[in-house]
C-alpha cells in the first residue's frame, strides 16, 4: 500500500479542461486505468499497488471531472467518459489498455467497454453498481428505502435541484472532523475489521479529502447521475468482464453485481462469502493476478 512509486499528471483537453491522473505503476507493466468510486479519486489505487505491481500490472488512476485535480464538467453523462479516457490514453501512448471499475466507477468501466471495445484489454468491476431501472439487470430500485427512491425520483425529474441538495449533503459530510467515521458506521462487520488494518484508514482519508478539495459539486453530480438511466444497455456490452463482490456488501449490495452478471454477454463473476464493500482491499492480490493472466491470455 505504498505510494512511494507514483507519478502524478495532468492531460489537457480538446475543450481547455485538466484530467488528473497518477500512475501507480512501472512503465513496462501492462497498462490499466482505474475507475474511483464515490468518494474517491486518482489516488485510490494506492490501497492495491503492491499487489498490482507484484503482478506486473501498471495501474493508472483518473480524476473524473469535478474529483482532485478534473476540471468539472457541467451536464456530462457516462457516455462523455470514454472520450476523456481516449485522450489519456493517446497521452500516455498506451494502444490497448484495461478498465478496473470499483464501486460508483463501475458505470464508467463498462461506458468505455461499450464505446472503445478494441481499445480494451480487460474490463474489471469491483463491488460496481448497476443501473436502477435497466430490465436485464433487475429493478433494484425497490431495494432502497423510501427517502432513497424519493431522492432517486427528483434526480430524474428536477436534476438542478437534485444536484444542489446533494452538493449541500456532500459539503456537509466533507466538513465533518472524521468523514470517513460516518462512511464506516454504514460498514458492513467485515469492512470495519478492514479500516483496523493499518495503513488503511489513513489512506481512505486521504482519499476522501482529495475527492472533495475543489467542491462537492463533482461528487454531487456523480451520484446524481447513477439515478439516471445511462444512456446505453448492459447488454449491449460487446467484451469479457471479469466481476469480483462481496455477498455482505451494505454499500452496494450483492444483489447489484449478481444484475450485472446476469445481464452482461460474456461475465466471469466471483462472490466472495461474507465479504463487504471494500473486499477488493484484501483481495488485491488474487484480482491482480487473474487479471494480469487474462491480459496476457
Amino acid at each position: 500500500m505504498s505510494a512511494a512509486s507514483s507519478r502524478e499528471g495532468l492531460v489537457e483537453l480538446r475543450d481547455g479542461r485538466r484530467l488528473a491522473y497518477a500512475d501507480h505503476g512501472v512503465s513496462s507493466g501492462r497498462p490499466c486505468l482505474f475507475f474511483h468510486g464515490i468518494p474517491g479519486s486518482r489516488r485510490q489505487p494506492e490501497l492495491i499497488a503492491d499487489e498490482a505491481r507484484a503482478a506486473g500490472l501498471r495501474v493508472i488512476g483518473v480524476d473524473r471531472p469535478g474529483f482532485g485535480g478534473s476540471t468539472y464538467q457541467p451536464g456530462r453523462r457516462f457516455l462523455d467518459w470514454p472520450a476523456d479516457v481516449a485522450a489519456l490514453a493517446a497521452a500516455l501512448e498506451l494502444d490497448r489498455f484495461a478498465v478496473v471499475g470499483i464501486s460508483g466507477g463501475s458505470a464508467y468501466a463498462l461506458a468505455c467497454a461499450v464505446t472503445l471495445p478494441a481499445s480494451l484489454s480487460a474490463v474489471v468491476l469491483l463491488s460496481g453498481m448497476g443501473p436502477l431501472d435497466d430490465p436485464a439487470v433487475g429493478p433494484m430500485l425497490p431495494r432502497f428505502s423510501r427517502s432513497m427512491r424519493l431522492g432517486v425520483r427528483l434526480a430524474r425529474i428536477a436534476p438542478r435541484v437534485a444536484l444542489r441538495l446533494l452538493a449541500r449533503q456532500v459539503a456537509r459530510d466533507s466538513a465533518l472532523t472524521d468523514p470517513l467515521a460516518r462512511w464506516a458506521a454504514m460498514m458492513s462487520p467485515a469492512d470495519r475489521a478492514l479500516l483496523a488494518r493499518p495503513g488503511v484508514a489513513t489512506a481512505l482519508r486521504a482519499d476522501i479529502a482529495e475527492s472533495v478539495c475543489q467542491g462537492p459539486v463533482g461528487m454531487a453530480w456523480d451520484l446524481a447521475l447513477y439515478a439516471r438511466p445511462w444512456g446505453f444497455r448492459i447488454g449491449d456490452v460487446p467484451v469479457p468482464v471479469l466481476l469480483w463482490h462481496g455477498d455482505d456488501d451494505w454499500n452496494v449490495p450483492a444483489e447489484f453485481g449478481r444484475g450485472l452478471a446476469r445481464a452482461l454477454p460474456n461475465c466471469r463473476a466471483h462472490f466472495w462469502p461474507g465479504e463487504g464493500h471494500l473486499a477488493a482491499i484484501s483481495h488485491a492480490g488474487e484480482i491482480s493476478q487473474a487479471l494480469s493472466a487474462t491480459i496476457s491470455a
